[in-house]
C-alpha cells in the first residue's frame, strides 16, 4: 500500500512564504497525501451547488409556535443525541460501568427498533474494537424470534429525532421479546433494578428457536419468566425507572467527562420546556425543519471539503506558523523577517542553529569548537561513552540544550505534538570530543 511521505518542515514553509506566487496550502493540496481529496474536489463543489439550489426551493416552516424556538430545540436535540452517543461509548469502556452491566441488570433501550423499551442484560459488554451488550428486549409479539423487522422505535427518516419525555414502551397486545447485541448508543439508560435470570438458558433457547426445525416451539420457561418480569416492571413504572448517575455511581473523576455529563443533565431537564412542543403539527414541522437542516449541513460539509481547512496537515501548518511567529521568523502577516531569511539558508535544525547565530553563541568560539558543537545536529547514536570535553565545550553544550528546551516548550505551547524533552534529546553530543580533536589536528 502506497503512503505519502510528504511532511511539513519549517524550512519548507519559510521557502514558500518567501515566494509570493506559491502558497503552502497549494503544495499540501497537490501532495500525494491529498490525492483522493483532490480527485473528489470537483464532485464536492457540484454537490454543494446542487444542495444550495434545492435549499432555495424549500419552504420555511410557517408556524407561530415553531418560529419561536424550533431552531433552538433542534440544536438541543442534536447536541443531546450526539453527547449521549459519545458518553455511552465511553461508559462501555469504564470498568465500573462494565460491572454494572452484569447479567440481570435492567436497561432502557432506544434505537430504530425499540422506543424506550425495557431489556435485561444477558451477557456483559464484549468485543475488541466495538463493545456489544447481549440483551433480551421486550417488544410486540409479532416482532419476536420469528425475525420480523417491524420497527417499534422512531424512524430514521430524520437524522435528528425530537427528544420528548416518553413513557416506557408497553406492547399493545401479547408481549414478545428479541435478543440483540446492543451497541452503546442503543442503551438510553442503565437502571438500578436487577432481576434473577438464567442467561445461558435464555440464549440457548433463543438460538434453538431460530432453527427451522424448532421455529414453532414456544419460548422456554427462563425466557418467559424474564419477559414477564420486564413487563411487570413496565406496568408498575409506566413513566420510567430511575437510572444510575454516571458520575456518582461510576465514580468518574475526569473533569471533562463530568462537565459533559452535567451539560447533558441540564439540557435533559429543559428540553421539554420549548414552546414549539405545543404545536399541534409539531412532528411534521420538526421533520421538515430537520430535513432542511440536514441539507444545509451537507452543503456546509461539501464546501468544507473544497476549502483549505479540510487539508489533513492544515492544523500542523497553523501550529508551525505560530511557532515561527513566536520565534520572530515571520510577522503576523506571514512575511519573512531577518531571522526567517537566515533560517532559509539552513538545511537542518534551522530553528536551533538560527538562535545560536542571533544570540551570538558561536562568535567567541574557535572554528574547531564550533564544528564540535554543531556535530550534535548530525550525530544519531544513542549509546556512546560520555565525552571528555573542555570547559568551553561544556558551556556550549548547556547553551544548546537550553535553547532546544526553550524552542521545544514554545512548540508544545503551540500544540505541536512533540514533548520538549524529545526535542532536546535529538541533539546528541557523543561525537563532540572526536570532532574537536580532529579539528585541532587539522589546525596544527
Amino acid at each position: 500500500m502506497l503512503s505519502s511521505q510528504f511532511r511539513l518542515t519549517y524550512t519548507m514553509i519559510l521557502h514558500v512564504l518567501r515566494v509570493s506566487e506559491i502558497r503552502v496550502e497549494d503544495m499540501m493540496r497537490h501532495s500525494f497525501l491529498e490525492f483522493d481529496a483532490l480527485e473528489a474536489q470537483a464532485d464536492n463543489k457540484e454537490k454543494a451547488k446542487t444542495l444550495a439550489s434545492e435549499l432555495q426551493t424549500m419552504e420555511d416552516v410557517d408556524c407561530y409556535l415553531c418560529n419561536i424556538d424550533l431552531k433552538e430545540y433542534y440544536s438541543g436535540c442534536k447536541f443531546l443525541t450526539e453527547a449521549r452517543r459519545k458518553f455511552q461509548n465511553i461508559l462501555l469502556t469504564h470498568p465500573t460501568a462494565i460491572k454494572h452491566l452484569a447479567p440481570g441488570r435492567v436497561i432502557i433501550v432506544k434505537n430504530s427498533k425499540h422506543n424506550s423499551a425495557l431489556g435485561v442484560v444477558l451477557k456483559s459488554p464484549s468485543g475488541m474494537k466495538k463493545k456489544f451488550v447481549t440483551s433480551l428486549v421486550i417488544c410486540e409479539e409479532n416482532s419476536n424470534a420469528s425475525g420480523d423487522d417491524k420497527q417499534n422505535g422512531p424512524s430514521n427518516e430524520s437524522h435528528v429525532q425530537p427528544i420528548k419525555k416518553e413513557a416506557l414502551f408497553h406492547p399493545e397486545g401479547p408481549c414478545g421479546h428479541v435478543i440483540e447485541d446492543l451497541e452503546a448508543e442503543d442503551i438510553l439508560g442503565i437502571t438500578h433494578n436487577k432481576i434473577t435470570i438464567k442467561p445461558d438458558a435464555i440464549i440457548d433457547n433463543y438460538k434453538k428457536r431460530k432453527l427451522p426445525r424448532f421455529s414453532q416451539d414456544p419460548p422456554g420457561q427462563s425466557t418467559v419468566l424474564a419477559t414477564q418480569e420486564l413487563l411487570r416492571l413496565t406496568e408498575a413504572n409506566p413513566e420510567g425507572l430511575e437510572t444510575v448517575d454516571a458520575v456518582k455511581d461510576f465514580h468518574i473523576r475526569d473533569m471533562e467527562l463530568v462537565r459533559q455529563y452535567k451539560d447533558m443533565q441540564n439540557l435533559d431537564v429543559t428540553i421539554g420546556q420549548f414552546d414549539c412542543l405545543g404545536c399541534s403539527q409539531f412532528d411534521d414541522h420538526f421533520a421538515t425543519f430537520s430535513k432542511k437542516m440536514k441539507m444545509f449541513e451537507d452543503q456546509e460539509h461539501f464546501n468544507f471539503l473544497s476549502c483549505d481547512d479540510s487539508l489533513q496537515l492544515i492544523p500542523e501548518y497553523h501550529q508551525r506558523i505560530q511557532v515561527l511567529q513566536e520565534l520572530g521568523h515571520i510577522s503576523n502577516k506571514k512575511t519573512l523577517e531577518l531571522k526567517g531569511r537566515v533560517a532559509c539558508e539552513m538545511n537542518i535544525h534551522e530553528l536551533v542553529i538560527t538562535e545560536l547565530v542571533f544570540r551570538n553563541i558561536l562568535s567567541p568560539l574557535e572554528p574547531g569548537e564550533i564544528a564540535a558543537l554543531l556535530s550534535c545536529t548530525v550525530f544519531q547514536d544513542r549509546r556512546c561513552n560520555e565525552p571528555d570535553l573542555t570547559e568551553t565545550l561544556k558551556q556550549g553544550v548547556e547553551k544548546i540544550k537550553a535553547i532546544a528546551q526553550e524552542i521545544g516548550e514554545i512548540q508544545y505551547n503551540c500544540q505541536v505534538k512533540l514533548p520538549p524533552s524529545e526535542f532536546v534529546e535529538q541533539y546528541r553530543f557523543g561525537l563532540t570530543e572526536v570532532v574537536y580533536q580532529w579539528a585541532k589536528g587539522m589546525v596544527s
